[in-house]
């Protein structure tokens, strides 16, 4: 069985929930959440991760479905 780390980030004050939810699926930190009224799901691609550049360091794994 696979277990699943999730993170709803360092600070939840001002609104009812983060803008995005993270987690860990054993290999990869993903995150969903909405983004320019969107829906996107992210994919961590280095260690900077969703600290980093996107198409460098994270990319939209939604855009390529």
């Amino acid at each position: 069985m696979t277990t699943i780390t999730i993170s709803l980030g360092d600070s939840i004050t001002g609104s009812p929930s983060p803008q995005y939810r993270k987690w860990y699926d054993g290999t990869t930190w993903w995150r969903t959440g909405v983004r320019g009224g969107s829906w996107v799901r992210d994919k961590a691609l280095t260690a900077l991760g969703f600290d980093g550049a996107e198409d460098t360091d994270w990319e939209n794994t939604l855009e390529d479905e």
